[in-house]
């Protein structure tokens, strides 16, 4: 399709995905969230070194170093950490004029599976990932060819991820990431099929149409697309992929 200033057009259909990630020590550990753009990791050392020895502060940030709205605080005991999440779990932490929301650190568990073949199961995918460990939850989105899934220990979240794509299953190797890998928080799925006047654009054309499209409504930090496959493994007409923005609000106006 063709808009009035004659640009091909390229029509999406997306849908919202919500990935949290929390890593660090578990034990002294706090996860912090709403952090502002004005907000330094100096400003939250110093808010909370008020109530015990703050070792580290980190403020999580994507492979492009654009910041998250999140990051940690590692205190020096797990008293100190225990005692600041009874103080202001409810309330949050005042930090410049605004309440930082706080809660335990936890490892991160969990995975994106990607490039599951059209025609799969999901009893005998859930059987394949268990073979890396114990799973908890596992959402399998059979036509986006993808699942996210979690397993009760970080050390079978590690296996899988480090084994599972040498691995056959159906035949193919499947790609394993961490769940926020190549995401912020909030990411869009896209679904697409070329038009006449698109059916010659490349991968790297379409990655560039694609945030010239979505820009639009935020910041766009990566966008990952691919070719869908049909239940004999080969490549079809039909283009799925991911649009990561830089801020929450950004994806959720989409």
């Amino acid at each position: 399709m063709t808009s009035a200033d004659g640009q091909k057009q390229i029509h999406f259909k997306s849908q919202v995905q919500q990935q949290i990630h929390t890593e660090g020590d578990e034990e002294r550990g706090i996860y912090v969230g709403d952090i502002g753009d004005n907000i330094q990791d100096t400003d939250i050392r110093q808010a909370f070194a008020q109530y015990g020895e703050v070792v580290r502060v980190q403020i999580a940030r994507d492979r492009s170093g654009n910041r998250k709205p999140y990051g940690f605080v590692y205190y020096s005991s797990a008293d100190d950490r225990n005692k600041v999440l009874q103080m202001f779990r409810q309330a949050g932490v005042p930090v410049k004029g605004r309440y930082l929301s706080i809660n335990q650190a936890q490892r991160n568990k969990n995975l994106l599976v990607e490039k599951i073949p059209s025609d799969t199961n999901e009893d005998d995918l859930k059987e394949f990932l268990n073979r890396f460990g114990t799973i908890s939850t596992m959402q399998f989105k059979k036509e986006e060819q993808r699942t996210f899934v979690e397993y009760t220990t970080r050390e079978s979240a590690e296996k899988a991820k480090s084994k599972g794509g040498d691995q056959l299953f159906h035949g193919i190797k499947l790609q394993f990431s961490w769940a926020d890998s190549q995401s912020l928080n909030n990411s869009l799925h896209i679904q697409f099929l070329l038009t006449p006047d698109t059916i010659m654009y490349t991968k790297q054309d379409l990655e560039e149409k694609i945030i010239e499209r979505f820009t639009v409504f935020g910041k766009v930090i990566k966008v990952d697309i691919y070719k869908q496959m049909n239940a004999d493994q080969q490549q079809t007409d039909s283009w799925v992929g991911w649009v990561s923005y830089a801020k929450n609000s950004d994806g959720e106006r989409v």
